[in-house]
């Protein structure tokens, strides 16, 4: 399963369902550490405990968010959604951790994704996905991530052009590696409390969490 999966990602990195599967297998140890980070922490625990999830897009509290000014998280979020196409019930469901409680830190990490494109700012395209890939290694320490984010720097099974991939090299993943640094000893991302955050200027959230915006793509041949 592990190898069927992996190559499946490998092939299409967009795929959400081998990608997943890749994580769902590979993630245990580093799921037990997160959820010691989050036991740690206030924060963690609250989400832990309430185990909240992304408004569904057919929820009001989903169309609320289209009233927030764009300079927000939550009008942010609801952007990038929408421009894209996304929905935030599109994430696939933890099949292979049987732990309960494990199995939902894997599923806030996951329903968590398109929050940290709307932080970040970096675009739903194979090199972006890439890129946020490299983020969630350092940050979280989750096998599937790596091996995407290498793939990436490798070549990308040739689904970025040359001059994608050398701007991940130069440019993005030296970004990558000042973002992490900036943040150790902050506390795991995975202990935002997101859904409380919506009409926080994302700038402001930004800041606190230690988060430099991503440069933009521009090398496409």
């Amino acid at each position: 399963m592990l190898l069927k999966s992996a190559l499946s990602a490998l092939a299409d990195p967009a795929d959400a369902k081998a990608v997943g599967a890749v994580l769902d297998i590979t993630s245990p140890v580093a799921l037990k550490h997160l959820r010691n980070q989050m036991q740690a922490s206030p924060d963690g625990r609250a989400v832990l405990e309430q185990r909240p999830l992304p408004p569904n897009s057919k929820d009001p509290d989903f169309e609320a968010l289209k009233k927030l000014p764009k300079s927000t998280f939550g009008g942010s979020f609801h952007s990038f959604m929408v421009e894209h196409g996304f929905s935030p019930e599109g994430r696939p469901a933890v099949r292979y951790v049987d732990d309960e409680e494990l199995a939902y830190v894997l599923l806030r990490y996951r329903l968590s994704h398109d929050y940290y494109h709307a932080l970040l700012g970096l675009p739903p395209t194979v090199a972006g996905e890439l890129v946020l890939k490299a983020v969630e290694a350092l940050e979280f320490g989750l096998g599937g991530a790596a091996l995407q984010a290498a793939l990436g720097a490798s070549g990308g099974a040739g689904l970025v052009t040359k001059g994608e991939r050398e701007e991940l090299r130069e440019v993005f993943l030296p970004w990558v590696v000042r973002g992490h640094a900036r943040r150790r000893g902050m506390e795991s991302l995975l202990c935002v409390r997101w859904e409380e955050e919506w009409g926080t200027d994302i700038g402001e959230l930004r800041e606190r969490l230690g988060i430099e915006p991503a440069p933009e793509f521009e090398k496409r041949g």
